[in-house]
Parts: C-alpha cells; sequence; structure tokens
C-alpha cells in the first residue's frame, strides 16, 4: 500500500468517525418510539341541544360596524393615546389665542416677457430686455414699466418687478422665444 492510500483510508476513517458523532448528538435526546397521548377520564362534550346553525342570528351579525380602536393587532407598536375629557379641556386652556388670519393676496399679473439682458461695460449697470406683444422695453434696476411695474432685481435667468401701488413683488424667468 502506497503512502497515498494509506492517508485515503485515513481520512475516510475521520469523515465516518465524524458523521457518527454527529448523528449521535442530534439524536441523543429523541426516543424513536412515538409518545402516545392520554385522555383525562373526566371529558365532558359541550352541552348543546340542538347543533344546527341558525340562519336568523347570522344575519345580525352581518350589519354588526366594527366601532374599536381600529388598531392593527399584530403591530408591537402601542396604541394611540386618546386623551380623556379632563385633557381635553386643559389642552384648550393652554392653546395659545387663535389669529386672525391674514388674506391670501394674489399674484402680480404681468404680461411682459424678460428675454434677455446687458451689462454696460462703462456702468456696470445692468439692463432687461422686455416684450409685450409688438412692444419692446429696455429697463434697468428701478426703472418703472408701464407705469405700474418697477424692476427691483435683474438676475442671470430672472427679473424681479414690484407693482407700485401695492407693493407686491413678482419674478418672472427669462424666455428663450419672447422676441418678436
Amino acid at each position: 500500500m502506497t503512502n497515498r492510500e494509506r492517508s485515503l483510508v485515513w481520512v475516510l476513517v475521520v469523515l465516518a468517525a465524524a458523521s457518527g458523532l454527529i448523528y449521535y448528538f442530534n439524536n441523543r435526546g429523541t426516543s424513536s418510539a412515538s409518545s402516545v397521548v392520554s385522555v383525562d377520564g373526566d371529558y365532558k362534550p359541550i352541552a348543546i341541544e340542538n347543533p344546527r346553525i341558525i340562519v336568523d342570528q347570522l344575519e345580525t351579525l352581518h350589519h354588526v360596524q366594527y366601532t374599536g380602536s381600529h388598531r392593527n393587532i399584530f403591530s408591537e407598536t402601542p396604541p394611540p393615546h386618546i386623551p380623556t375629557a379632563k385633557e381635553m379641556e386643559e389642552a384648550r386652556k393652554n392653546a395659545p389665542p387663535v389669529l386672525p388670519s391674514v388674506p391670501v393676496v394674489p399674484p402680480v399679473s404681468v404680461n411682459l416677457k424678460f428675454y434677455g439682458y446687458i451689462d454696460d461695460p462703462h456702468t456696470g449697470a445692468r439692463r432687461a430686455f422686455f416684450t409685450n406683444g409688438e412692444d419692446i422695453f429696455i429697463a434697468g434696476i428701478g426703472d418703472t414699466l408701464e407705469n405700474r411695474l418697477r424692476v427691483m432685481r435683474i438676475g442671470n435667468d430672472t427679473v424681479e418687478l414690484m407693482e407700485v401701488s401695492s407693493s407686491r413683488r413678482t419674478t418672472i424667468p427669462m424666455e428663450q422665444d419672447a422676441r418678436p
């Protein structure tokens, strides 16, 4: 027998021993005989006079509405706290006063379209180009358009206008195809 064959025999012996140990530890606490279940001698069946289905009572159950807390019984989170009448009264007393609501001001309606700007190389002032149909307007910061809108800020892609009569502000974006 060569050395290789001897080492192969030893490997097989070790594997057989390991599998025997694994089988022993997995099955040592169980018995091969099935366990017998005994019934106590005091068994008494439920006393039911007539085991038929009572359809009238089932019909009344179809119309019952669930009025519980609607909590998911499979969730581990606790149900939400339902305040008592005393807690509600205390919350009402401690609540801050209700302030009157501020009316919503509609946005400024602007028919102008902003389509570009230029920076003056001598003064550094920026001037914006607007169009309203066939009319073209050029205005700088502080100038008034259509006798009602003042230019407040000229950005790279937006212009901020303020309505002179109400001080409401609006921002209009630059439009690429706004020129006539």
